[in-house]
């Protein structure tokens, strides 16, 4: 059953990442060039594998990722702001445990 509930949530953050990825192609600029893509990034080491795999990925399909980064006060106004093109979380299980 654990495994079931695992397979889930990589297939689910699969699906998110393919999305996002996805939606930054579409920001692109006119031409060959890639848009930079800003992407805001929480200050929690898991966040920071999260954002580091996606900025990864945006990199290897040739866009120029600028991450900001900074607590949840921080970047979520940049975010509505338009300040940060996207912002990669993923909430783990017990990932604010002791």
């Amino acid at each position: 059953m654990k495994q079931s509930k695992w397979m889930r949530m990589l297939w689910l953050a699969g699906l998110l990442g393919w999305s996002m990825v996805w939606g930054a192609q579409e920001q692109q600029d006119s031409g060959s060039n890639r848009a930079v893509v800003r992407l805001g990034q929480i200050s929690l080491s898991f966040y920071a594998v999260t954002g580091g795999v996606v900025a990864e990925v945006l990199e290897r399909l040739g866009h120029t990722v600028e991450i900001s980064q900074g607590s949840h006060a921080q970047i979520f106004p940049r975010l509505a702001a338009g300040d940060v093109d996207l912002l990669v979380a993923a909430w783990l299980p017990y990932g604010h445990a002791v």
